[in-house]
């Protein structure tokens, strides 16, 4: 005979929702399967039983099932396959699916699967993304039968979707045994079910009792977390703010996903205590608002911000902000630094709060943290140098990488251990590039750096055009002419424009030509063709045209004229020996005058992209790397422009315990 804790009795009421929670020795995964297997001989029920990583079903969770099936004794009911269970005296099925897969999540999928009535989500703390979990919720809405969603967990961290969803918002206490509104909360221990436990299990529970009583309260008893097992950061409370050794300002800049920060810190360094207060945390932050609050809130003290940002920065500058830069150290340093000290957190700091109770390792042992901010590339990304494309794992510091702000050197490499990447596919108009790295990485983009896994339709991306051909799948003729002729303009005409004003005579003479009227091109040509070897017939045809040239040389000043024509007159120039000699001039002229790095030079070789279509691929655990580069965070991975970012509170930390003559009173 089955009995079953008298808690699940609650399992027959009305509600969309089941919360079932407890620790481990609860018996609650025992449970739940027992009555799925019952719920089968109600007939027309498709119940989908999911977890977020299930690959063999047959081998993991199907011998669970088979055992209560041999316990009922009702093994010729079933018809039991690698991936459903189907009771065929009701047709009513058990499906067994996995949220994740190699390429992804598959909700598309498990949404389209019809005439479901119940989903079971097994180890539901695994899954912390809400928008899946709502795609799938969303597409449970059988009209004939009881819509059920039961979700199986060991309790989390307070920060998890399903507790601020199920408890927090509806004001649930956790661990009750309750209906509230469409929910109902069915919460076990290893106390239910104790006479099926083995004496060596409850010796281990005593011992973890006395020893760890605050493992024995989240692991054993199901209780959720304030903090996030494994945190870094453990050595902070709740306090007030103290400023006695004066402020400074810690900034990280985001917009429309992630949000613009605002910390301040105040160090006593005498007793190893680091004051912390946050003041802004939003998002869509223009520049005039962020100045306002930054003045505001900052009152003139120093801002330590995110080096990745120098056009930002100079701008707030300019609206009074007394900002710098900041120099980024390795993670695991400013780690270091700020877990020395006792940190202190303002009560109001809640989005503060939030971060450190869930900024944990991602394995102990090689101190790599899971870092929302801290994304990396697989070590076969190509880099684009000095020197040419290099693997990311190949550079080495002191190289030099391209950025938008010319090549800088490489003042760290970091191997990030191993993590989660993706394969990103991303279609333009006439070419393609992949790209494979963290989900978080920021790619950017003419508004805005943003995340590569939100990237859109009609963002537009920064691409090194001469990227090497093993990460472009594909590059239309029509765009190889196009750009052959803005190459044209830009090596033999803007550089020398731009950086030497008598160059300006030089490109006249090779420019205007091509980007003026064909007929006048064609009418000197044909004089100087036809064999005009009377000085004085020349003479006067230059004399015709100069009047011309002048006027056209006045429209050449601001080079919008001479960017803009793409008219396809480089074969008539090319072919005019008298053209030719001038160029060869000019060249030679450039070449020896030109710097090697100069921002004209690396204007010439960036363009824009608009973004036409991004196809995610096979999702894989790889080993990860990033680079720190001289001045600002940037560089060209596989061609385009990507940047990584690190917190406020890093900045300003590291800043004042890296200065300490400054930290009080701050610089301009």
């Amino acid at each position: 005979m089955v009995v079953l804790n008298p808690k699940y009795k609650a399992f027959a009421n009305d509600s969309r929702y089941f919360i079932v929670t407890g620790g481990r020795g609860s018996g609650k995964s025992y449970s739940i399967n027992l009555l799925l297997l019952l719920l089968t001989y109600e007939s027309n029920h498709v119940i989908l039983f999911t977890r977020y990583t299930l690959t063999s079903a047959h081998v993991s969770i199907i011998p669970e099932f088979i055992d209560k099936v041999d316990l009922l004794g009702k093994n010729s009911d079933f018809h039991i396959t690698k991936d459903e269970i189907i009771n065929l005296t009701t047709g009513s099925k058990i499906l067994f699916k996995g949220i994740k897969t190699s390429s992804g999540t598959q909700t598309a999928n498990l949404k389209s699967l019809a005439g479901v009535t119940t989903w079971v989500l097994d180890e539901a703390e695994e899954l912390t993304d809400e928008d899946v979990f709502d795609k799938i919720d969303y597409s449970i809405r059988h009209k004939e039968k009881q819509n059920r969603v039961i979700l199986i967990l060991n309790p989390a961290t307070k920060e998890h979707f399903i507790y601020q969803k199920f408890f927090e918002s509806k004001g649930v206490e956790a661990g009750v045994n309750t209906i509230k509104g469409d929910t109902t909360y069915i919460h076990t221990t290893y106390q239910d079910n104790i006479s099926n436990l083995s004496e060596s299990f409850l010796n281990q529970i005593k011992t973890i009792k006395e020893r760890r009583p605050e493992k024995y309260k989240h692991t054993i008893l199901g209780g959720w977390l304030d903090k996030a097992e494994g945190v870094i950061y453990n050595n902070w409370k709740i306090g007030p703010f103290n400023n006695d050794n004066g402020s400074v300002f810690g900034q990280d800049y985001g917009f429309s996903n992630d949000p613009t920060t605002l910390v301040e810190t105040s160090i006593d360094k005498t007793h190893k205590i680091i004051y912390c207060k946050l003041h802004i945390y939003q998002t869509n932050l223009v520049t005039s608002e962020l100045a306002r609050l930054n003045n505001h809130f900052a009152k003139g003290g120093l801002i330590i911000g995110d080096n990745a940002e120098p056009r930002l920065i100079t701008e707030l500058k300019h609206q009074g902000n007394n900002v710098v830069p900041c120099v980024k150290h390795k993670i695991t340093e400013g780690i270091e630094m700020i877990r020395d000290y006792e940190l202190i957190i303002d009560e109001n700091s809640v989005d503060l709060i939030k971060e450190l109770n869930n900024y944990c390792w991602l394995e102990k042992k090689s101190e790599t943290p899971i870092d929302k901010y801290n994304h990396c590339f697989v070590g076969e990304t190509m880099i684009t140098t000095d020197k040419g494309d290099v693997r990311i794992d190949s550079i080495k510091v002191g190289d030099y990488v391209l950025t938008s702000e010319g090549y800088k050197k490489v003042l760290k490499t970091f191997n990030n251990g191993v993590k989660q990447v993706n394969n990103y596919s991303m279609h333009f108009d006439t070419f393609s590039l992949s790209l494979c790295s963290t989900k978080e990485h920021k790619i950017k983009t003419k508004k805005e750096w943003k995340k590569v896994s939100e990237l859109q339709k009609g963002n537009v991306l920064y691409q090194y055009k001469y990227s090497t051909k093993r990460n472009i799948n594909c590059m239309m003729v029509k765009d190889i002419l196009v750009e052959a002729k803005r190459d044209y303009m830009l090596k033999y005409g803007g550089i020398t424009k731009a950086v030497y004003q008598k160059g300006i005579i030089y490109t006249t003479l090779t420019v205007i030509p091509t980007i003026t009227t064909l007929k006048t091109l064609t009418l000197l040509m044909e004089v100087c063709t036809l064999g005009m070897k009377v000085k004085k017939g020349l003479k006067k045809t230059l004399s015709l045209l100069n009047p011309f040239t002048q006027k056209e040389l006045k429209k050449q000043k601001s080079g919008t004229s001479q960017k803009r024509e793409e008219s396809g007159t480089d074969n008539t120039v090319n072919n005019r020996g008298l053209i030719k000699r001038c160029l060869k001039r000019i060249v030679r002229y450039a070449e020896r005058n030109t710097k090697l790095h100069s921002q004209q030079e690396v204007n010439s070789v960036i363009k824009t992209a608009k973004l036409k279509h991004l196809e995610v691929g096979e999702s894989y655990q790889a080993n990860v790397y990033d680079i720190m580069v001289e001045d600002c965070h940037e560089y060209f991975a596989n061609g385009i422009l990507v940047h990584n970012c690190l917190d406020a509170l890093r900045y300003a930390v590291s800043y004042q315990l890296s200065n300490p003559n400054k930290g009080k009173y701050g610089i301009r």
